[in-house]
């Protein structure tokens, strides 16, 4: 996935860089109107539309769907079906609801995580190197990476 990003010029936030404020404010708003994965301390996903943020690193998203990591029920319940049927994997699905506009409180955002589509990365300046690298682009959607400090 690094590979990916780099080739197509592009770079994640983390940890050992600081950037500038000029930078940070560029950066936040870059992020406007783009999709969010917002990952919470309690275990939910939240998926939608970023609006904003404050001071507070309180993130506002529209359009959001939050997702649920299965209960230990559910769990055990499909660890028994995988072991019923001598399944090497379990498969447990996530419950979701919409929710719409939401604010994310920021001391509880753990990570977040920005989708990307093919059509959005060739739009930025970088295109894949070969087909096969085109092809695999464009079967999958990218997350960049950047974690809340």
């Amino acid at each position: 996935m690094q590979a990916v990003a780099e080739q197509l010029g592009r770079t994640t936030m983390n940890e050992t860089e600081t950037p500038t404020r000029a930078e940070a404010e560029t950066y936040i708003k870059s992020l406007i109107n783009k999709t969010l994965r917002v990952y919470a301390t309690d275990g939910r996903m939240f998926i939608g539309t970023f609006k904003c943020t404050d001071t507070d690193r309180n993130v506002v998203l529209s359009l959001t769907y939050e997702y649920r990591q299965p209960s230990q029920q559910k769990l055990a319940e499909a660890a028994a079906a995988a072991a019923s049927s001598n399944s090497e994997t379990v498969k447990a699905d996530m419950t979701s609801r919409y929710l719409g506009l939401v604010v994310i409180p920021g001391e509880h955002i753990v990570k977040m995580e920005v989708e990307e589509f093919t059509s959005q990365a060739a739009t930025s300046g970088g295109t894949p190197t070969s087909n096969d690298e085109r092809d695999q682009l464009e079967s999958h959607w990218r997350l960049r990476h950047f974690t809340c400090l």
